[in-house]
């Protein structure tokens, strides 16, 4: 869902569902743990490592052709390009939370905001079988995890977002691992959530 906020501040995809989360050694060589397709000037993508060092933090992956860059870039040692990691070896939500909160009250200032139409959400995955009659229990439960989607996917499949899955009850069995969508769900009645999530859908129908 991180990655889903992200994506639509940037107006970014990903490559696959749930994106592709390559093992790296190190976060700093990292371009070669993608295939070989994945970046494109044309488009970026929101992605993730698992278990490269220094083990916690951000990074981005850039691209620049610029001459002069290209040479500072080589000097300072981060590679030949067009493509290069930069990256920041901590994270820190504890200590940037209050900040982000601070930002908002004081100066009206959001730390992040859609870009536009929505590029991702985050659609309802089983996270074990479900029997038919399943009140899900939503983030953090036992019924249910996330995965980032494309919007344009989500909505041509119909797919639940995670946002609104708490309180839904299935009307069929759904197998783990199983995409769950408007279909497969009874919605609660006169949820506030649900009139503003069909509104936004009307709204950005067109860029589909």
């Amino acid at each position: 869902m991180e990655t889903t906020v992200l994506a639509n501040a940037l107006g970014f995809g990903v490559r696959k569902r749930g994106m592709l989360g390559p093992q790296s050694k190190d976060v700093r060589l990292c371009l070669e743990d993608f295939p070989s397709d994945t970046f494109s000037i044309a488009d970026g993508v929101v992605d993730f490592l698992l278990g490269a060092a220094p083990n916690t933090g951000a990074f981005v992956i850039a691209y620049s052709e610029d001459p002069a860059q290209k040479a500072y870039l080589s000097y300072l040692k981060m590679g030949p390009g067009p493509f290069y990691v930069f990256h920041t070896p901590f994270h820190l939500p504890q200590l940037e939370v209050p900040i982000t909160v601070a930002r908002a009250v004081l100066f009206n200032d959001a730390t992040v905001a859609p870009k536009g139409a929505p590029s991702c959400e985050a659609v309802t995955m089983a996270k074990r079988t479900l029997p038919a009659g399943t009140v899900l229990d939503g983030l953090g439960g036992y019924d249910c995890y996330a995965l980032i989607e494309r919007y344009s996917v989500g909505r041509a499949e119909n797919l639940l977002p995670m946002g609104l899955a708490e309180g839904c009850t299935l009307r069929k069995e759904i197998e783990k691992d199983q995409a769950i969508t408007f279909d497969d769900v009874i919605l609660p009645g006169n949820r506030l959530i649900d009139s503003l999530y069909e509104k936004s859908v009307d709204l950005f129908s067109k860029y589909l």
